[in-house]
């Protein structure tokens, strides 16, 4: 079987709970006809990261496909805010880390050369390694 296959099989190999890396930028080289096609065949718990969520992001939430978030904070453009991600977030239906995008590029850098982190100092100077500690105690160190 070749490597490409249409958007349907690609989606119908996603399992309900899977960690889903998301590339885009917030409404350039965003994965729509992926998010469509995940809100079509039902699939829901996912885990979705993305070093700047994007409108993507945002249609797999409001869809209710996602059960938790990773990104570098997001933006969709001229569109505006990520209303989906903020009201799952308020409600407490969305499960959110909210790192910079700079921490989520090393992220998936470390992760591409198999390493379990890269250290980097730029958190230390703002409040999101204490947020991230108060909110994912165990998962952050």
């Amino acid at each position: 079987m070749g490597k490409v296959v249409s958007i349907a099989e690609a989606v119908a190999s996603v399992p309900e709970g899977a960690h889903v890396a998301l590339s885009g930028f917030a409404i350039a080289r965003s994965a729509m006809a992926f998010a469509h096609e995940v809100i079509r065949q039902g699939t829901k718990g996912l885990t979705v990261s993305q070093c700047v969520a994007a409108m993507d992001a945002d249609i797999l939430v409001g869809g209710g496909a996602v059960e938790r978030i990773v990104y570098g904070g997001g933006s969709r453009g001229r569109f505006g805010q990520h209303y989906c991600i903020n009201r799952g977030i308020e409600s407490g239906t969305l499960i959110a880390e909210e790192y910079s995008s700079l921490s989520m590029a090393f992220r998936y850098l470390a992760g591409s050369l198999g390493l379990p982190f890269i250290p980097i100092r730029s958190l230390r100077g703002s409040d999101i390694l204490q947020r991230l500690q108060e909110t994912t105690p165990s998962e952050v160190s």
